[in-house]
């Protein structure tokens, strides 16, 4: 370069206009941009596929409090959970029997009455403690999403005798009879009324009717509605005319609500698809017992177990489908 040649100045920063060629028309001058900025699609984690199959199995959840069941089906439905505390006392025999169902996405219990070594479920259930005015005013659909019973022994160290039988069984009716001292059921537990002994008992689906939405809505105390396991407790040789045992119920349910009751555009959006948390809960509630030894801590722990193992199960074979 000549000493004498002037110098260009530097450029400025930023963007630069396009120069147009000699002979070329400004129609046809090109902008140049950068890149667009693409973010990876993020699939749900291994961990929100665990919690969202807990919150369907395991009906004392923290998370089954608020759970929709992940079916597409929801139709902006509200969660609600039925919680209550019923007490089996025993007779002047220091005998009793008690049953509990599911009934118009609430519960149904019948205290049986023993005769010649049968006992008989009354012609209607108990509705006591079971506050039915709220769905009946502004529940158009019901479903239960889980359902659970956790039983505690109440008497004390000194005043503990006798047995308990818990067993699962299927649809109950009003009016049934039940042999003295049973213990042919689908799954069955005895144990001693010793001080502080804690069982849970978690109700299964009996056929995908019971994941159905149901309109019928009229409640009446002659039967349970829905298609889900009952359980019966049985005493025998305890404490007589005492309080013998606490039932802790768990219902959790999604409604949707009545156009009449003003506030169905408030209601959240219909929960999507998770086929991992259905096939998982399918596979924990084929695989694990109804009756489990312990309270809510030990049932919570189990059942997330399994169903890390079920979502762990589905993952590799759906990827291994795939070919990764």
């Amino acid at each position: 370069m000549p000493k004498n040649a002037p110098r260009r100045k530097p450029a400025k920063k930023g963007k630069r206009k396009p120069t147009p060629r000699k002979g070329m028309p400004r129609s046809q001058i090109v902008q140049r941009t950068s890149p667009p900025i693409t973010r990876p699609m993020r699939h749900p984690s291994r961990a929100h596929h665990v919690m969202s199959a807990c919150s369907i199995t395991d009906p004392f959840c923290v998370h089954a409090k608020a759970a929709r069941r992940p079916d597409g089906l929801s139709s902006h439905a509200m969660p609600y959970q039925v919680r209550f505390m019923e007490l089996i006392s025993t007779d002047a025999a220091g005998k009793a029997r008690s049953f509990f169902a599911s009934g118009f996405g609430l519960y149904c219990r019948a205290v049986a009455t023993l005769a010649a070594g049968t006992w008989t479920i009354p012609a209607s259930f108990e509705n006591t403690g079971v506050a039915t005015s709220f769905l009946l005013t502004n529940a158009q659909e019901v479903r239960i999403v889980s359902f659970g019973v956790i039983l505690r022994t109440i008497t004390s160290a000194t005043n503990s005798q006798g047995l308990m039988t818990a067993g699962s069984l299927g649809f109950i009716n009003a009016a049934l009879t039940f042999p003295e001292g049973q213990t042919s059921f689908d799954e069955s537990v005895t144990q001693s009324l010793a001080a502080g002994t804690e069982l849970s008992w978690i109700s299964k689906p009996v056929g995908t009717s019971a994941h159905d939405f149901t309109t019928d809505l009229g409640w009446v105390n002659t039967g349970p509605f829905h298609d889900w396991t009952s359980l019966s407790v049985e005493v025998i040789g305890g404490p007589v005319s005492t309080p013998v045992i606490s039932a802790e119920i768990f219902v959790n349910i999604e409604f949707t609500i009545k156009s009449t009751a003003g506030m169905s555009s408030m209601l959240p959006p219909t929960k999507p698809l998770n086929t991992v948390a259905i096939k998982a809960q399918e596979a924990v509630h084929s695989s694990v017992p109804s009756l489990i030894e312990g309270g809510v801590e030990r049932v919570g722990k189990f059942l997330e177990s399994k169903a890390g193992a079920a979502v762990d199960d589905f993952l590799s074979g759906a990827l291994a489908f795939l070919g990764i």
